[in-house]
């Protein structure tokens, strides 16, 4: 708390230390009748700051501070100062030594007012579509990443939508990229009867659509998608022909090895736990030379009543298609919200778009 102190002890204009400061907390229950609320980015990182100092300082008529308000922020970077309506605050944020933000606020009498927090990462301009599924939910963690606008195309049961939106190329180059969430409708779509001419022309549509530029991103149960159009770039477990089949893994937190270089810098981290919540998950056994593993982790899977085990069996993936790129998750992104893997998939889409 040296620079806090520091602040007090010029607003005094008199000489002091860090043990001869207190806090007296001066404004009585009663009066704090409103309070602030912000949430706080590191700027070194671009991640939601935990355990960062938040405070302001209280004047009298002389300009001598009597009382300095306090607050912490949680593992979301969110606080909340408890105030005195009717007055304007200067707050301070402060990581270590460092004030990281410095904020002007007015607050009314009685008012609980909420700052406008944003994101943690400079705003992303891309044109985006997300395909809704029952598993995932991209559009939840979205904001998160600093992704504010996008398109939803309804891609759950009976989407007569979905059909019409894959299989018109002119609709896809709209967008520089189409997320795909896992539980998404998938027969009849992406696959089928061999002969059938919707799942043809989806198939060759998006083909199309990555070669000349697009990007394709699946998670989770939409592994389908990449297995059926890209069957040479992942192996996945089971019978590559059959749907689902890969859908063996058992579910629980798996510790991943972040094998990208940039991600690992920008999370902070060679390692994260990755949480696999829903009762199987697809599992990919191998990769293409030319594919890019972004992490890998040791995989657990069920075949009947036996549970085997995978080495370094690769969990976030991706490889170029003539000028565009096909991304793949064997995670649900939504699931998985905090902020090593929030800051993995930044750098990921950063990359990406």
């Amino acid at each position: 708390m040296r620079l806090l102190s520091f602040f007090v002890c010029a607003a005094l204009l008199g000489a002091c230390s860090e043990r001869e400061f207190s806090v007296s907390n001066s404004i009585p229950d009663a009066a704090r009748d409103a309070t602030i609320t912000g949430r706080a980015c590191d700027p070194r990182t671009s991640q939601w700051l935990e355990g960062a100092l938040v405070y302001t300082h209280l004047f009298d008529e002389q300009g001598t501070i009597y009382d300095t308000l306090i607050a912490t922020t949680d593992e979301k970077g969110r606080w909340t100062l408890e105030v005195a309506g009717g007055r304007t605050y200067t707050v301070y944020v402060q990581a270590g030594n460092d004030v990281i933000q410095q904020l002007e606020v007015e607050v009314d009498g009685g008012a609980d007012l909420t700052l406008e927090e944003g994101s943690c990462f400079e705003g992303i301009q891309a044109r985006i579509a997300i395909v809704t599924g029952d598993w995932d939910d991209l559009a939840a963690i979205f904001p998160e990443v600093g992704v504010s606008d996008w398109t939803i195309v309804n891609g759950q049961s009976g989407s007569l939508e979905l059909l019409d939106f894959l299989t018109d190329p002119a609709a896809l180059v709209e967008y520089d990229a189409v997320f795909l969430d896992g539980g998404l409708q998938e027969y009849g779509v992406f696959y089928g009867d061999a002969d059938d001419p919707n799942v043809l022309a989806v198939q060759e549509t998006l083909r199309s659509y990555a070669r000349g530029g697009g990007i394709l991103f699946a998670s989770d149960w939409s592994y389908d998608v990449a297995e059926r159009l890209w069957p040479d770039r992942m192996d996945f477990l089971g019978d590559d022909t059959v749907a689902d089949d890969a859908q063996k893994g058992e579910p629980g937190l798996i510790p991943a090895d972040v094998l990208d270089v940039q991600m690992a810098k920008i999370a902070g981290v060679a390692q994260v736990d990755i949480q696999y919540d829903l009762p199987v998950w697809p599992v990919i056994e191998s990769v293409a030379d030319d594919v890019m593993v972004h992490m890998i982790g040791h995989a657990k899977y069920r075949t009947g009543f036996d549970v085997q085990s995978l080495e370094d069996s690769p969990l976030l993936v991706s490889f170029e298609e003539g000028s565009g790129r096909v991304v793949f998750s064997t995670y649900r992104i939504a699931v998985n919200d905090d902020p090593t893997l929030r800051a993995a998939l930044r750098v990921l889409l950063d990359d990406i778009l």
